[in-house]
């Protein structure tokens, strides 16, 4: 009957480790399916808030005591200055609208 016992006990804490790896397993598929899934997706806010301009665009380099929003007015036209401000940041990959001498700044053309 100790036999039995310890046959019986055996076969439920495998029946438990079964159950753990069959959740693990499906955790790490629910995981890679919802990084596949924000990989793929199309990234729509950018494109929303980008004003109306052609597809091309032009280099201009900063001079001396010019600022990012110098340049966005300038390039701006009849647009919003901030919205054309925002749309060099996201193009040039900016983390601040700090501009130096020299530097080449991709600009919307109107």
């Amino acid at each position: 009957m100790h036999t039995l016992a310890r046959a019986s006990h055996r076969s439920v804490r495998e029946g438990r480790i079964f159950w753990v790896r069959r959740m693990v397993a499906l955790a790490v598929i629910a995981v890679v399916a919802l990084c596949a899934v924000l990989l793929i997706r199309p990234e729509a806010s950018a494109s929303n808030a980008e004003p109306a301009f052609a597809d091309d665009t032009r280099v201009v380099v900063v001079e001396e005591g010019q600022s990012l929003w110098e340049i966005a007015r300038e390039a701006a036209g009849s647009e919003d200055v901030r919205d054309v401000l925002t749309v060099i940041v996201d193009m040039n990959g900016l983390d601040s609208s700090t501009v130096h001498p020299g530097q080449r700044i991709l600009v919307p053309s109107r």
